[in-house]
């Protein structure tokens, strides 16, 4: 009798938890009607499948002042890696989105892109600026990191 409650106890417990993994989180897809700069190429880590090497951030955008510029970036928050971003005092961010890959939705380690929607505010050259790393881990200087110089117009 003591082992079929413990069983069931355990079998209740595992439940609970699977329940708590799973859910029916929508997507933000919202458009911006201005230039958007992605990240096109980008390898990986060997041996590391959720660590990007970025290779492809070395475009500089023309931005007006006061409209909008899309930029992506691949991220896996399941690993516990997300980006760090910093902007220079000519930028704001209107929007940060991240968006689960197609496909993946409920599959646990997907990984998708990371949206920012910045908007340049002062005249000038600006830069979105991002570090790919844990946010309870201290830096090493062996961060992936991403630069975008920004001209505001």
């Amino acid at each position: 009798m003591k082992r079929t409650i413990i069983l069931l106890a355990l079998l209740v417990t595992g439940m609970l938890l699977t329940a708590g993994c799973t859910g029916t989180g929508t997507a933000n897809n919202s458009t911006s009607t201005s230039s958007s700069a992605t990240l096109k190429n980008t390898t990986v880590v060997p041996g590391n499948s959720s660590m990007p090497v970025i290779t492809g951030n070395t475009t500089a955008i023309t931005l007006p002042a006061g409209k909008t510029t899309t930029i992506e970036l691949p991220e896996n928050p399941t690993t516990g890696y997300a980006w760090n971003v910093t902007l220079s005092s000519g930028l704001l961010i209107e929007n940060n989105t991240y968006i689960q890959d197609n496909g993946t939705a409920n599959k646990v380690g997907a990984g998708g892109t990371h949206q920012w929607v910045v908007r340049g505010v002062s005249t000038g050259k600006q830069t979105f600026s991002a570090i790919y790393k844990r946010p309870w881990e201290a830096l090493t200087g062996n961060e992936t990191q991403f630069t975008e110089s920004i001209t505001v117009t």
